[in-house]
């Protein structure tokens, strides 16, 4: 008796829940009907579709990404990839911001309005940039221009002639910069930061973009000492940079892009931010957005090999103040100053034996006179205490910092004084100095086209 009145009971249920099911559905699948109109045909899907439909009668769903998704799961990896691109809002990977600590300005740079910071003191980790299938396609025809041209075998020092790196422009390979064009890559890589820096797409363009490889020194066979395992800490050109990550983080050990200004940062709720500043994808296509004006380099690749996508970017000299970097390379430069005078004083007072060292220097020296400044020296030169101290690399680095901080707080615009590129456009020439010019260029070979006025 128990079970024929549990059979009874279970029936009585299933038939009320066909029956609410067959009345949500009279009502639920016009509304998605009417939904599915006004969305982009890339968000229509077959799964978007139905999980709209049991939504709507109050079903409890999983990430439409989601593996255990049996739809999802019998999909081709092509098909997993589109699906992929088109997903957003929830399913979307968090980005994730990191932003250096405040400093205070030095008393010798100009004083500015700017008293908050800028979306320059801030860094971004976008996961899955690329898609797996996108990473992997890159990557693999990255490799195939490497050992067509051998460009991964010495050091480029002719485009990067401070800091050599072993890598090669991207629009030396066409079937790289084909593909990169063909999934968009420029039109989102610039909305990206465009959003993230208050800028406009319109306001940035590439200084360069080039495809570099780090090896560890182990793993160099041939001993050749153009094997580039990590990058000394320098600046870039541009504005604005960006790394992704390629290679498979199982591939390789160590590597990561370090930021001086991150050393003593921590981040406790990602395994992004490691010690010393570096930073650290998880995952190949995952991208670094950051300030190129901010102290950074490659963190040494101990076991095996790491490329990467890197990109300069410049920003419009129509949105920034230009009379701001002079003015900072030129701190930064006394630092380099500041290490030589004491270096040149330490070897002046070993060689001397005394806490100080005699300069024959009288005859390029002015006549005595009041109006001389501290700065007088004849003859006898003592050992600074001061000079010892400026050289401390502890106080060169936070002087250095100071500066940056400032720099990145000032550069850019407030977005209502920013014009446009019209606005430097070369109208300081006459007619006549125009056709002068123009004909100089003309007997060069130059085109007048090519050129950009700065």
């Amino acid at each position: 008796m128990k079970a024929k009145s549990h059979q009874k009971r279970q029936k009585k249920i299933t038939t009320k829940h066909v029956v609410a099911f067959f009345f949500h559905m009279a009502i639920a699948f016009p509304l998605c009907f009417v939904e599915a109109a006004f969305q982009p045909p890339t968000s229509l899907t077959p799964w978007s579709f139905a999980s709209s439909c049991y939504q709507s009668m109050g079903g409890d769903i999983k990430s439409r990404n989601s593996k255990k998704s049996p739809l999802y799961s019998n999909m081709k990896q092509e098909e997993k990839d589109d699906f992929e691109l088109s997903s957003g809002g929830e399913d979307k990977k968090e980005t994730i911001k990191i932003t250096t600590p405040s400093l205070s300005t030095p008393s010798n740079l100009p004083a500015t309005d700017s008293s908050e910071q800028s979306p320059l003191h801030s860094l971004y980790i976008q996961p899955s940039f690329f898609t797996p299938t996108q990473t992997s396609k890159i990557l693999s025809l990255a490799k195939q221009h490497a050992e067509r041209t051998n460009c991964w075998t010495t050091k480029d020092d002719e485009r990067h002639s401070t800091y050599a790196t072993v890598d090669f422009p991207i629009e030396e390979s066409v079937e790289l910069s084909e593909y990169l064009a063909d999934i968009g890559f420029q039109d989102k890589m610039f909305g990206e930061m465009a959003e993230l820096y208050g800028l406009d797409s319109s306001d940035l363009s590439f200084l360069d973009f080039f495809c570099v490889q780090y090896q560890a020194k182990e793993d160099d066979d041939d001993g050749n000492d153009d094997v580039m395992d990590q990058l000394e800490p320098h600046r870039d050109g541009s504005l604005l940079s960006f790394t992704i990550l390629l290679t498979p983080p199982n591939e390789f050990e160590g590597g990561g892009t370090s930021f001086d200004a991150l050393r003593d940062v921590t981040l406790p709720d990602h395994n992004v931010l490691h010690q010393g500043g570096v930073i650290r994808p998880q995952n190949a296509g995952d991208a670094v957005l950051h300030s190129g004006k901010l102290l950074h380099g490659a963190d040494v690749v101990t076991f095996g090999h790491r490329v990467v996508l890197v990109g300069f970017v410049d920003v419009g000299l129509w949105c920034t103040r230009n009379e701001f970097l002079p003015i900072a390379t030129k701190e930064w430069g006394r630092c380099d100053v500041m290490s030589y005078r004491y270096k040149r004083q330490s070897a002046m007072m070993t060689q001397k034996k005394q806490s100080g060292w005699i300069l024959n220097n009288s005859r390029w020296l002015p006549p005595p006179s009041e109006a001389r400044g501290r700065s007088y020296i004849k003859g006898y030169v003592p050992a600074f205490s001061s000079v010892i101290k400026r050289a401390d690399k502890e106080f060169q680095r936070m002087k250095k910092l100071q500066v940056e901080y400032w720099l990145l707080q000032n550069i850019l615009l407030p977005e209502e004084e920013r014009g446009g590129a019209d606005d430097y456009e070369d109208d300081t020439l006459n007619e006549d100095e125009q056709r002068e010019r123009e004909e100089v260029l003309r007997q060069l070979g130059i085109d007048i086209n090519d050129i950009t006025i700065l």
